[in-house]
C-alpha cells in the first residue's frame, strides 16, 4: 500500500511499537489493526494541539534513537539519550562512538523524514546519504 505513511501521520509508526504482539519469541504485526489506527489519526491530526504533536514527535525521537542504538549495543540508557538529544548535555562514563551514534541517528531520521515530506523516491542517493549520515 503505497503512501501509506505519509510525511504527515508519520509518527503513527509509533503506534507500530504498540501493535507488535510476540508469541514464541516471533513477532507479529497486526498490519491491519496498524491501518486502522492510521486512519483513525488521520481523521484527528488536524484537531491535535500543535504542542502536543511537538512533544509527542520529541519523545518519539528519543525513544526511537534510544531503542535502535541499543540493538547494535549502544549502553546509554533513555534517560542519557533524551539528556544527550534534547538538552544537548554530554554523557559523563561514555565512549564517542555512543554517543555519536545516537546523535548521527537522529540526524539521519530527520533526513529520512525530510525525504518522504519531500516525496522524494528512494534512490542510491538517498541511500549514500542516508549511510554518510551514520
Amino acid at each position: 500500500m503505497k503512501g501509506v505513511f505519509d510525511g504527515n501521520s508519520l509518527c503513527i509508526l509509533f503506534e507500530l511499537w504498540y501493535t507488535v504482539n510476540t508469541e514464541k519469541g516471533v513477532i507479529h504485526v497486526e498490519y491491519s489493526r496498524l491501518i486502522q489506527k492510521k486512519e483513525k489519526l488521520d481523521q484527528i491530526y488536524d484537531q491535535l494541539p500543535k504542542a502536543a504533536l511537538e512533544s509527542f514527535e520529541r519523545s518519539f525521537d528519543v525513544e526511537y534513537a534510544h531503542n535502535s542504538t541499543a540493538i547494535e549495543g549502544n549502553t546509554l540508557t533513555l534517560i542519557q539519550t533524551k539528556a544527550l538529544l534534547e538538552d544537548g548535555v554530554s554523557v559523563g562514563g561514555k565512549q564517542l562512538r555512543e554517543i555519536y551514534e545516537v546523535i548521527n541517528h537522529k540526524k539521519t531520521f530527520a533526513y529520512v523524514r525530510s525525504c518522504i515530506a519531500d516525496k522524494n523516491s528512494l534512490d542510491e542517493n538517498i541511500v549514500t546519504d542516508i549511510h554518510d549520515l551514520l
